[in-house]
């Protein structure tokens, strides 16, 4: 499987319904870092709030990523599946297709 596949993948996990409770955080950053998304993350006390911004569709939205969690949560799920769908993001073309 190519890192492009997983990404699909990840990508695919988010828009299915019901929200799943398995999607692992750092998969998720990885994507939208590979997909051009800018992030900035801020600790803080209880976790971190990390700003996703598409340049291009002026598209922003904030997640919280709770310090012991290693899965968004179902509203994070939802919530980024909205910045996705705003912003227009997709997941990178496999060269090979």
């Amino acid at each position: 499987m190519t890192a492009s596949d997983d990404h699909k993948r990840i990508y695919q996990a988010i828009f299915e319904n019901p929200p799943r409770a398995d999607i692992s955080w750092e998969q998720v950053l990885d994507l939208l870092r590979t997909c051009g998304v800018r992030l900035i993350e801020n600790g803080g006390e209880d976790g971190q709030w990390i700003r996703v911004w598409c340049e291009t569709r002026r598209a922003n939205a904030i997640l919280h990523r709770l310090e012991d969690q290693p899965c968004l949560s179902l509203l994070m799920v939802k919530a980024v599946r909205r910045f996705l769908i705003t912003s227009g993001v997709q997941p990178p073309r496999n060269p090979n297709e």
